[in-house]
């Protein structure tokens, strides 16, 4: 009588479909930390210069934020921030426009969310420029700048995920098919 294989295949198949989707859960939070993390990040009111390429950049009003090792939280009101976004070449002004679905975060000791976005058409260096509109108190405010996601590393992640689940589903299968057809015999 030809040998089964073990039960214990149905565990490895489990082991690394797990395996898959927390290689994937945990390459997608991190990149997500590290998105937020890496943003420009601008003292309202002030301006700054930025190198930005081909991409949509969205802007936020962070209600806390960090900037170097100090801790802020905003008491300014967002709809009181006014930001423009200019191309310091040409002087030509990027138009801010408003989102379709507004994007709020509060990750990895960042909490905001969307004012609207800037659409770079060309790579450049391009200066960042709020300030209050009502600056009565002085309020604090933070604004910060970051680009869409890598959609490239989001597929990558996608298929890390379909390839472990795929790869665990056959194992579990082969094994279910073999132990069946030497039970047979």
């Amino acid at each position: 009588m030809p040998n089964k294989p073990s039960r214990l295949y149905y565990v490895l198949g489990a082991v690394i479909i797990l395996f898959g989707f927390v290689q994937a859960a945990w390459a997608t939070l991190s990149a997500s930390t590290e998105r937020f993390t890496e943003m420009a990040r601008l003292s309202v009111p002030g301006n700054k210069v930025i190198p930005l390429t081909v991409d949509q950049y969205q802007l936020f009003f962070e209600i806390r934020s960090t900037i170097g090792d100090r801790i802020v939280i905003s008491t300014a009101e967002p709809s009181n921030i006014d930001c423009s976004l200019h191309d310091v070449r040409s002087t030509a002004n990027v138009p801010l426009s408003s989102l379709s679905l507004p994007i709020e975060y509060d990750l990895s000791g960042y909490k905001g969310r969307s004012l609207g976005s800037f659409d770079i058409a060309q790579v450049g260096m391009y200066q960042l420029s709020c300030s209050h509109i009502e600056a009565a108190g002085n309020p604090v405010a933070i604004v910060a700048l970051g680009g869409s996601s890598n959609p490239t590393a989001i597929l990558y992640r996608l298929l890390l995920a379909v390839l472990a689940f795929g790869l665990g589903t056959i194992t579990c299968v082969f094994v279910y098919f073999k132990r069946r057809t030497n039970q047979a015999v």
